[in-house]
């Protein structure tokens, strides 16, 4: 679109540079022409380039006023394209803070419940070896009764 109106303006451009030049080449020949009616010929000349010149200029401003604005909208965009990145970007970070964080607590949670687990099984198995004790010193002890 850039290029479409840079090419756009320089045709302008031309065309405005051949029309001054065929107003020139107009202005000669009238100074030629004769003594009748040459300074009104160059006066209507020298206005007409004058005219040009100013057109010439307008359009020379509006052209960079319209390049200017399509810049900063280009320059806009890519300002919001890089804002909006950042941003994407922090949330990225930030769910994976988030997951990392459930992913701490959960094995916190799983070396808690077997911790738990391996406890109730240490107290079972002392459980277990006190009552086997009990039963041996129990049979020991009926074995010495039926001895005597």
């Amino acid at each position: 679109a850039n290029e479409e109106k840079r090419i756009r303006a320089q045709k302008i451009l031309e065309d405005l540079q051949r029309k001054e030049e065929q107003t020139k080449r107009k202005q000669q020949e009238w100074m030629q022409g004769g003594d009748s009616g040459v300074q009104d010929k160059a006066i209507s000349a020298e206005r007409r380039r004058q005219d040009l010149l100013r057109n010439q200029a307008e359009i020379a401003k509006q052209m960079l006023a319209e390049h200017r604005r399509v810049q900063q909208e280009a320059e806009r965009k890519v300002q919001e394209r890089e804002e909006k990145q950042k941003e994407m970007s922090k949330e990225r970070r930030s769910r994976e803070v988030q997951t990392r964080k459930r992913i701490a607590d959960i094995q916190k949670k799983k070396k808690e419940i077997l911790k738990s687990r391996a406890d109730t099984i240490v107290e079972h198995m002392q459980t277990v070896e006190e009552r086997s004790k009990m039963c041996k010193e129990e049979q020991q002890r009926q074995l010495e009764i039926k001895a005597e």
